[in-house]
């Protein structure tokens, strides 16, 4: 789990060094909490979509 937030991390600084877009930081850091578990759903019937 520690790698996809090193990751998200790492695209972020990318991002800040316009290597990497901030759309690709963020899918980066959603993807991370999604597989720690981190980020849920707004209500029940949603699901993530990657």
């Amino acid at each position: 789990m520690a790698l996809n937030w090193n990751r998200a991390a790492c695209v972020c600084i990318a991002a800040l060094a316009g290597e990497a877009t901030p759309q690709e930081a963020r899918t980066c850091f959603k993807m991370a909490a999604v597989d720690d578990g981190r980020l849920l759903p707004r209500n029940e019937e949603d699901e993530w979509v990657m």
